[in-house]
């Protein structure tokens, strides 16, 4: 397993059943589990890429509140 280094940019590309199309999030770890947990702040820039349609990113977001309760 490997580990995380500060400043280290990750992506983990996911399948949803709305398509079958990849969804990619990438950024430097701490901005992405921000995004994931709706953390993100607001008005602000993003250090956060998101890309894919937006449905399948909408489903990828519902499927992570569920998996983290």
């Amino acid at each position: 397993m490997s580990s995380l280094t500060p400043g280290r940019r990750r992506s983990w590309p996911t399948r949803s059943r709305v398509a079958l199309t990849d969804v990619v999030v990438s950024g430097p770890p701490e901005a992405v589990l921000r995004w994931l947990w709706s953390r993100a702040s607001p008005g602000g820039p993003s250090a956060v890429t998101v890309e894919g349609p937006p449905e399948a990113v909408s489903e990828l977001r519902r499927r992570t509140v569920t998996a983290t309760q």
